[in-house]
């Protein structure tokens, strides 16, 4: 097995993504790797009349600054969980494509993501970014998902 020295995982703040950060931070420690947390804030997708702003800069501002301090407190959390460097990045765009063109770019040996679980209707209205992750990466991608989740 190569050595694992840079590890990419990527959070929505949401359960599994918080037993995502917690298993990669103790991966981390363990192989003494990097440990680099994303976040992506993907724009709306809908159509919206001419010159119609879905996001005033005061609410977009404001949106930016909530989504740097949830990122600083997961970078503490794995801290807290052992991984030793440590760092955080807001990205903006698709989320499969921004976290796999990050984990590139940093040249990653392995992603981490939460994932919802979700089958049959759900999964097919609401798709998995978990999944497109793991089609697309160049490199291994392990998928997390709650313990509650994960029994039910």
């Amino acid at each position: 097995m190569n050595t694992i020295r840079n590890i990419l995982v990527a959070t929505d703040f949401s359960s599994p993504s918080e037993e995502a950060v917690k298993s990669a931070a103790e991966m981390a420690e363990q192989f003494d790797a990097n440990l680099h947390i994303v976040h992506v804030l993907q724009p709306p997708n809908y159509m919206l009349p001419e010159a119609y702003l879905a996001y005033s800069p005061q609410h977009f501002g404001e949106t930016l600054r909530g989504l740097t301090r949830l990122l600083e407190t997961t970078k503490e959390r794995a801290a807290s969980a052992g991984a030793r460097k440590v760092t955080s990045e807001l990205l903006q765009g698709v989320i499969a494509s921004e976290i796999v063109t990050c984990a590139s770019k940093m040249q990653c040996d392995l992603v981490v993501v939460g994932t919802h679980g979700r089958t049959g209707i759900g999964h097919a209205l609401m798709g998995s970014v978990a999944e497109k992750i793991v089609r697309m990466a160049g490199c291994p991608v392990l998928t997390v998902r709650a313990p509650a989740l994960a029994a039910a």
